[in-house]
């Protein structure tokens, strides 16, 4: 064996070593992304415990019906009668 620590050439010794600072490099960068990912969970996590604890607290008059379509994208199935008007009743033209 020679002196230069194994590598047969200063070239397998310089891509070594170019390689190894690229891996370290994605490694911090993929560490990184985990790390936001994990607090970005753990906050909606804690933000969706809130928000239960509020609405069991405050009971089921803290939703406005009028909001609530919003979370439900299909309409209700309303069913529309035509009313004959009784008899003796005045019909009235709609305005």
């Amino acid at each position: 064996m020679s002196d230069d620590g194994g590598w047969g050439s200063d070239r397998l010794e310089v891509t070594y070593a170019e390689a190894r600072a690229v891996l370290d490099a994605q490694n911090d960068t993929m560490g990184d992304i985990d790390s936001k990912a994990m607090r970005t969970v753990r906050f909606n996590v804690l933000l969706v415990g809130v928000l239960i604890a509020a609405a069991r607290f405050a009971g089921p008059s803290v939703f406005d019906p009028a909001l609530l379509h919003l979370f439900n994208p299909r309409p209700p199935q309303y069913t529309y009668e035509r009313r004959r008007p009784r008899e003796g009743q005045e019909v009235r033209p709609a305005q």
